[in-house]
């Protein structure tokens, strides 16, 4: 499996630990690990989300730079990150394209 896949699975299960009381009232620690599904794709998420922000800096033209910002922005939108409406991206869009 993919380095980067196990980490994500690493930092979305947590250990619980609890204390409970046993046979002659001696006291055990009891540590369940659980894999929070939602923390996971969330990650998943954010890190498809900084890819693409760490190549908005090679692009040069206004239109590749807004175009960028409407996927990031789409994406969150898509997974409910942002909940926002939607931005001046599409205005930046079609502004750029009427220029050409």
């Amino acid at each position: 499996m993919n380095e980067r896949i196990q980490e994500l699975i690493k930092r979305a299960t947590i250990t619980k630990t609890e204390l409970r009381n046993g046979w002659e009232r001696k006291t055990y620690t009891y540590q369940e690990e659980v894999f929070d599904k939602e923390k996971f794709a969330e990650l998943i998420v954010q890190r498809a989300l900084e890819i693409v922000e760490a190549h908005t800096e090679i692009f040069q033209s206004d239109e590749a730079k807004a175009m960028v910002e409407h996927i990031k922005h789409s994406v969150k939108t898509d997974f409910g990150i942002e909940d926002a409406p939607v931005d001046n991206v599409d205005r930046i869009l079609r502004t750029i394209r009427t220029r050409s």
